[in-house]
């Protein structure tokens, strides 16, 4: 689950699925700001998470951070002059 911090728009589905299960083994991943993990120790119905479950990773480098950037341009259709976008993906970077 992506944005685990907005949890309690899925709280309830993530409760079931923790209950009552999908039949078959399973183990959930949550990416997220960095207040997403109190937000998921929160849940009333889950099992508490370990202490040591929680990965920072980091901000992204440069590079990376562009490419995310001009990614989400292109998946949105933003249009616009090449120098525009690219000042657009520098501003962000």
């Amino acid at each position: 689950m992506d944005e685990a911090q907005l949890i309690d728009q899925e709280q309830d589905a993530l409760v079931l699925l923790h209950t009552d299960g999908v039949d078959l083994p399973a183990l959930c991943l949550f990416t997220g700001l960095s207040h997403a993990e109190s937000r998921l120790r929160s849940v009333g119905g889950l099992s508490r998470l370990a202490k040591n479950v929680t990965t920072n990773m980091g901000r992204m480098a440069d590079p990376e951070c562009a490419e995310s950037t001009a990614m989400m341009l292109d998946k949105l259709g933003v249009e616009g002059p090449d120098a525009e976008r690219q000042e657009a993906v520098e501003t962000v970077v």
